[in-house]
């Protein structure tokens, strides 16, 4: 994983995600795969998803300043970590499940690409 420097390029000591939120969001992943019976190999790939997309693109700053933004992130990152390393069928309406109806499914495939 990215060395989490990405916390580091907010100047705004206010921004609303740190270290903090970060830990919170991987450990719902850990409870998700869990609840599931996926391995847990598949938060490791999905925090290292995360961790790339925040340091490496507009988008990614733009989602460490806005929390709702970063929560589709971090469950669009399991996403694709499921779909890629997992033998299970997840589709993006799984994801809108999980986040209890707080996202759509056309936000999960819009921050997929």
């Amino acid at each position: 994983s990215p060395s989490m420097r990405y916390f580091e390029m907010t100047t705004d000591s206010d921004a609303p995600i740190d270290v903090e939120c970060r830990t919170k969001m991987i450990s719902w992943c850990y409870q998700v795969v869990d609840h599931c019976h996926i391995r847990r190999d598949a938060v490791a790939s999905a925090s290292s998803y995360l961790d790339r997309y925040l340091a490496s693109s507009e988008s990614g700053l733009a989602a460490l300043l806005d929390r709702r933004l970063f929560q589709l992130a971090a469950m669009t990152s399991l996403y694709l970590a499921l779909k890629l390393h997992e033998e299970v069928n997840v589709h993006p309406n799984n994801m809108v499940g999980l986040s209890r109806g707080a996202y759509v499914e056309e936000e999960f495939v819009e921050m997929e690409l």
